[in-house]
């Protein structure tokens, strides 16, 4: 579906070792991950099954599943990781009657186990990969895999795509994905090709855009009943409260956000964005409380970045001296291993006003100086305007701060809603049972 709508020129290789190396050059370290051998195992496989005659189709799928499998159980899996599942999918289409047969259930399976894989893949941070992966499974199935499958399949790559930066991209293959939900009625498909786009919009800065997008997905995701989906949408529609400055609804979205999510890193990243509401709104004690458990329960590198710069900003406030020192040195070591430009151009931007407010100003005006190039090259005007904006109040006649440099603690916020009380009560309570 991808190369219909998009010059090849701009989408990231589908070779699975070109995509590998690319990563691994990104990463800047020897792999990806402690999965490389099953992960690029898999993305072979898969890359080479169409141009294989039927019969030595079967036998590439069933070495193939017992290569993962060896890996898997090598490497000490459980037997519920996503290796092994998508392992016993591919010896399931050994029987070549499935692989004739449009929507079989084993075609189906094959598909959603190396998605999961794949989300592994892209937290480890392989996102090359990820796209070669998913590319390589969109063509060796084309003709049997169901139209909703393979709008979740594309949507999957868009996320890749964007991580890696390549936003035009991103946009195309997500209007790609609504188009194909539309087409066959699934509501969750349409759902996920509108929160891709809302994302896109609420990274460059259009705010009503992404709420409308937001909302749109919302709606969706209830029709077609999808826990995930509602609370990716409410996610995104808390972060529209942030950026409309409507933090009583960004902390009600908040709440739906980690009232919904189970694993522990989807619920870090609520807790991390609640403990954004409760800075912006002088409950400092509380934020910090929030993103000291925000960092305790996250995995995923992009997570850990942002609750560390938000810890890092509150304790700037509260004066905590040890933990300037702390957060501001992991920070320092996490930051070469991120990749998406957006996360690195708002830590970015972030750090540096941190720096300038401890009295670093060398180092402040080089951090953001580069924090605006990325964003002036990605085009996140948002981030743009607030680096300028940051460096207009640097230069300002009178900045806020104590000889040392530290942030005075703000005068206290107008009283917010009920609401807003009930959940920051909430919270208080869940960090005290947690630290």
């Amino acid at each position: 579906m991808p190369d219909e709508s998009l010059s090849l020129s701009e989408l990231p290789s589908t070779n699975p070792v070109v995509a590998y190396a690319a990563d691994v050059a990104r990463l800047g370290r020897p792999s990806i991950g402690v999965q490389d051998d099953a992960w690029l195992i898999l993305a072979l496989a898969l890359s080479r099954l169409p141009i294989l005659s039927a019969g030595e189709r079967r036998t590439a799928m069933l070495e193939a599943a017992d290569a993962l499998a060896v890996s898997a159980l090598a490497s000490g899996h459980a037997p519920t990781s996503s290796i092994l599942r998508v392992a016993s999918a591919l010896r399931a289409l050994y029987d070549v009657s499935a692989i004739a047969t449009a929507g079989h259930d084993p075609i189906a399976e094959t598909a959603y186990a190396t998605q999961s894989v794949v989300e592994d893949l892209e937290i480890a941070g392989g996102f090359a990969l990820a796209y070669a992966t998913l590319a390589s499974l969109e063509t060796a199935f084309r003709s049997v895999l169901p139209p909703r499958i393979r709008g979740n399949i594309v949507a999957q790559q868009g996320r890749a795509v964007r991580q890696l930066g390549l936003i035009d991209v991103a946009r195309d293959l997500y209007t790609a994905v609504i188009a194909q939900g539309d087409e066959c009625d699934a509501k969750d498909v349409v759902a996920r090709g509108l929160h891709g786009v809302a994302v896109i919009a609420l990274t460059r800065g259009n705010y009503p855009a992404a709420r409308d997008y937001y909302e749109r997905a919302l709606a969706n995701a209830e029709a077609a009943q999808d826990h995930d989906l509602i609370r990716s949408a409410h996610h995104g529609l808390m972060n529209c409260g942030f950026a409309s400055g409507d933090l009583d609804s960004a902390m009600v979205h908040g709440w739906n956000v980690l009232r919904l999510s189970i694993h522990p890193d989807t619920r870090a990243e609520a807790l991390l964005n609640m403990a954004e509401v409760c800075r912006l709104t002088g409950e400092y004690e509380a934020a910090l409380r929030v993103f000291r458990v925000a960092i305790e329960w996250t995995s995923v590198s992009r997570v850990r970045l942002h609750a560390l710069s938000g810890a890092l900003q509150t304790a700037i406030v509260l004066h905590r001296v040890a933990e300037i020192n702390q957060y501001r040195r992991e920070i320092a070591q996490l930051m070469p291993t991120i990749a998406e430009p957006y996360t690195l151009a708002m830590i970015g931007l972030e750090f540096a006003d941190a720096l300038y407010r401890l009295g670093e100003r060398a180092c402040a005006d080089e951090t953001l100086a580069k924090a605006r190039a990325l964003a002036v090259a990605q085009s996140y005007h948002e981030i743009v305007h607030r680096a300028e904006q940051t460096a207009a109040l640097w230069r300002a006649p009178v900045h806020a701060g104590t000889p040392g440099g530290l942030e005075m603690p703000q005068q206290p916020t107008p009283r917010r809603s009920e609401h807003f009380r009930t959940v920051l009560r909430s919270l208080n309570g869940l960090t005290a049972s947690s630290l």
